[in-house]
């Protein structure tokens, strides 16, 4: 039996094609807010938080610098968010990896 895959519109055969089915959808809303210090015109910094489901906040920092003479400043801006989505998605694997573990020393 084939179904179709969600997500690509590919058909998905085999023996967890019977029991493959989206999840429903859960949001976690990330804010990223992007500053540049009065005294560092050059460095962007940027801070991404995100609060679970349990109310527990997680905070990424990221920070760039624009060395060019041409004054890119937004994409020092683009890449201290990144950064900053980068930490604050390890430490939501750090979370979610400790959280499984505990979940499994339970026999959950």
């Amino acid at each position: 039996m084939a179904m179709t895959d969600q997500w690509h519109g590919r058909d998905v055969q085999g023996p967890g094609a019977a029991v493959t089915r989206p999840l429903p959808a859960t949001m976690l809303p990330v804010e990223i807010e992007i500053y540049e210090p009065d005294a560092e015109p050059t460095r962007s910094r940027a801070r991404a938080r995100l609060r679970t489901h349990d109310k527990t906040l997680l905070e990424g920092r990221g920070e760039a610098s624009c060395h060019s003479r041409h004054g890119t400043v937004q994409v020092s801006r683009e890449m201290a968010a990144a950064r900053a989505l980068t930490d604050l998605a390890h430490q939501l694997f750090e979370l979610a990896a400790t959280e499984d573990a505990a979940a499994c020393g339970r026999g959950l």
